[in-house]
């Protein structure tokens, strides 16, 4: 993968991306690169799928792990017991696609570097005719991400807020759940760990979830992320809720606790995901489709690692390692058909309480 590559073309990517002010035309020609054809984009995909060996390989129609690669001549392999063909792309994102998946991969590699594009840009970007083509390609990416945001959180502490976010014309309400201390979902090392203190920091772990009336009780939403062995603390208007049913419940004092710090910073999360909605899409977002684009947000913000030269919250050292992780989430997410996403955009936004 691209972050397992040899030392020497390792350290020239971190060159040329240091500088936090690459073009559009900087960001393709490091694709172009890296991908230059379908093939390499083909044998990259096997490489994640079965490994550089092929070892992982199993026929899914009899399991038989021996083969013949054809990736060079058809994209395909060819099983030696019964003879199917199967593509790297089965039971990914990529299967039944009419898009090529070189430009499956130029969509991940633009919104990596980016942290997020508009479906009119990946319209332009890609060259296609529809936009409903560039819609659905946009959204597909963005449920394979959320599955990261659904999962039960693993620290020892969070906090739990709630806060007003308006989208055009619309006001809604946000629940945020923000993690001091965790294990990162992309190293082994945690964010208190020396390694990163003062050089390189991680920002906190957030969770974000869409409530459409600020009266309704908070707790069904966040439930989902708690266990009995954590800590949530919570200001006095969440108080009220009885939180201790699932696990163990704080409320801040403002005037002796510590925990303050932790809403100020979720306060701060609030202020980049509204710098975020009007820099990348100028807040053309439908409500109906919110939560899908607090999926997109919760995968970016946990992934930033900030440079000490730039303020941008989105200016990571290494984008193409965000890339191989929006990579692996997308072959882990089975095919998703357009008339789906849209079923579950309308549903989702009908159940809200």
């Amino acid at each position: 993968m691209l972050y397992e590559l040899e030392i020497a073309r390792r350290k020239q990517l971190k060159a040329r991306q240091s500088d936090g002010n690459l073009t559009d035309q900087d960001i393709l020609n490091l694709f172009d690169e890296r991908f230059p054809t379908e093939q390499s984009c083909l044998t990259y995909l096997a490489d994640l799928q079965w490994g550089r060996s092929r070892q992982q390989f199993k026929c899914p129609r009899c399991g038989c792990s021996r083969y013949r690669d054809l990736l060079d001549t058809t994209g395909l392999f060819r099983c030696r017991d019964c003879g199917s063909h199967v593509s790297p792309k089965v039971g990914t994102l990529f299967q039944d696609s009419k898009l090529t998946l070189k430009q499956w991969f130029l969509a991940m590699w633009f919104m990596a570097y980016r942290s997020g594009m508009s479906a009119l840009d990946l319209q332009k970007l890609l060259d296609v005719k529809g936009y409903r083509v560039a819609h659905s390609l946009s959204h597909k990416l963005r449920l394979a991400m959320a599955g990261e945001n659904n999962a039960p959180l693993r620290g020892e502490t969070v906090t739990i807020e709630k806060a007003q976010v308006e989208i055009g014309r619309n006001a809604v309400w946000i629940l945020i759940a923000l993690q001091e201390t965790y294990q990162h979902p992309d190293n082994r090392f945690t964010r208190s760990s020396s390694r990163f203190s003062g050089r390189r920091p991680i920002p906190p772990y957030v969770r974000l979830r869409l409530i459409r009336n600020e009266k309704k009780d908070v707790l069904a939403h966040a439930r989902q992320w708690l266990n009995p062995e954590i800590t949530v603390w919570t200001s006095d208007k969440l108080g009220h809720e009885d939180w201790n049913r699932i696990c163990v419940h704080r409320i801040v004092d403002s005037d002796t606790d510590e925990h303050d710090d932790h809403l100020k910073e979720v306060e701060s999360v609030v202020d980049d995901l509204r710098h975020w909605l009007r820099k990348t899409y100028h807040n053309h977002v439908k409500p109906s489709y919110l939560q899908n684009y607090l999926d997109e947000f919760a995968f970016w913000y946990n992934r930033r690692y900030i440079h000490p030269r730039f303020d941008d919250m989105f200016v990571p050292t290494y984008r193409w390692i965000v890339f191989d992780r929006l990579l692996k989430k997308v072959v882990q997410t089975p095919p998703i058909m357009y008339k789906y996403i849209k079923a579950l955009a309308a549903r989702s936004w009908k159940l809200l309480p």
